[in-house]
């Protein structure tokens, strides 16, 4: 881990996120999402460029599905990702993506769906907005 206090670490911290955001915006999220984990993993308690904030979006732009829901169960050392609303409806994404290449088995549905209702109930007006942005449900609102 690196302490990004320490005035020599800030340019190396500085030069891997312009290298994530420059990964991103040249079409290779596979590359920006690996040097996102990297970022993450050097400073995880500070986390001074809001990687937590960038990475549910880079893992599900780089088909890395099965990293959000391993990298955000309960013993994981970024369980505490899972209370983040991106990240609650990342892992839902992520099941149904799962499911929908079988690589999820039926018994985990059940377990999907009931997150999915929680995640809904904890943070309504962001589903809301949600269903209003992906055209689902004439009446909602």
């Amino acid at each position: 881990r690196m302490d990004f206090k320490k005035p020599s670490n800030q340019c190396m911290f500085h030069a891997i996120a312009k290298y994530m955001y420059s990964c991103d915006t040249r079409g290779c999220p596979r590359a920006a999402f690996e040097v996102a984990k990297l970022l993450l993993m050097m400073d995880p308690e500070t986390d001074p460029y809001g990687v937590f904030l960038y990475i549910d979006f880079a893992a599900i732009r780089a088909d890395q599905f099965s990293w959000i829901l391993q990298a955000t169960e309960s013993s994981a050392p970024l369980s505490t990702l899972s209370k983040l609303p991106g990240i609650r409806f990342a892992r839902i994404a992520a099941h149904a993506e799962l499911h929908a290449a079988g690589e999820q088995a039926s018994a985990s549905i059940a377990e999907a769906e009931a997150e999915a209702i929680t995640t809904i109930l904890c943070h309504p007006l962001l589903a809301e907005k949600l269903l209003r942005q992906a055209d689902i449900g004439k009446s909602v609102g």
